[in-house]
């Protein structure tokens, strides 16, 4: 498992040493972090989990829905992240809880209309429900380092 700046040093020293252990890490560390302290050739076939659909796909709607708004709110940004679709996730559901929790909302109405939040974000379902037991979304896809210093899905 990686950190974003120790696991980026780990992969750098273990590919000087010559181990080419297959690595694996959490969608946290994000890619440029790795690229930062390791040449673009050890990089390469490290794996790193991913909570959310590929950024750069069109092949859902919330990917869609992500570029829509990075092209619209911040149109000067062009390689788009993993860590930037998840902090648009996030802000749908913190925005649809505090929606739920009507017109006068206030951190216990927000609180409580998160844990009842059961919603689809175009092909992304998310559930904090007890039914789910709290998990909010189940999605896992595994993203490659690529020769090309992206993830592959």
């Amino acid at each position: 498992m990686l950190t974003p700046s120790s696991g980026a040093a780990m992969v750098r020293d273990l590919r000087a040493i010559g181990d080419h252990t297959p690595i694996y890490s959490l969608s946290y560390v994000p890619t440029a972090a790795i690229l930062q302290k390791v040449p673009l050739k050890d990089a390469v076939g490290v794996a790193l989990a991913q909570v959310t659909p590929n950024p750069e796909t069109s092949s859902t709607q919330l990917s869609r829905d992500f570029r829509a708004a990075m092209d619209k709110y911040l149109p000067e940004v062009k390689t788009r992240s993993s860590m930037q679709i998840i902090g648009y996730v996030n802000a749908r559901v913190a925005g649809e809880a505090i929606r739920r929790a009507g017109s006068n909302p206030t951190p216990e109405k927000v609180h409580a209309a998160l844990r009842g939040l059961r919603v689809d974000l175009g092909g992304y379902p998310v559930d904090f429900t007890e039914t789910r037991n709290n998990v909010g979304a189940a999605f896992v896809d595994i993203g490659v380092v690529d020769s090309r210093g992206r993830l592959k899905y």
